[in-house]
């Protein structure tokens, strides 16, 4: 478990597979904060879903940006 103690970010790049979820071969960190931040992110990664606009793109790049902020 990660305990935050700081405020970070990860930006992710990756493909979706054809069921919407993240095609994990495919996961690019383009960059990040904490290595920290990066661990969490990617054991979730298999729990995310996406739905589609429009057909289906198995080459189409996606872009996600993860901020941890700490509220104390």
């Amino acid at each position: 478990m990660i305990v935050p103690n700081i405020d970070g970010e990860v930006l992710l790049e990756f493909k979706l597979t054809n069921r919407g979820s993240v095609d994990i071969s495919s996961v690019k960190v383009i960059s990040f904060s904490t290595a920290g931040y990066v661990e969490a992110v990617q054991r979730v990664l298999p729990q995310w879903q996406f739905g589609f606009r429009g057909a289906y793109q198995p080459d189409k790049l996606y872009r996600v940006r993860c901020r941890f902020v700490v509220d104390e």
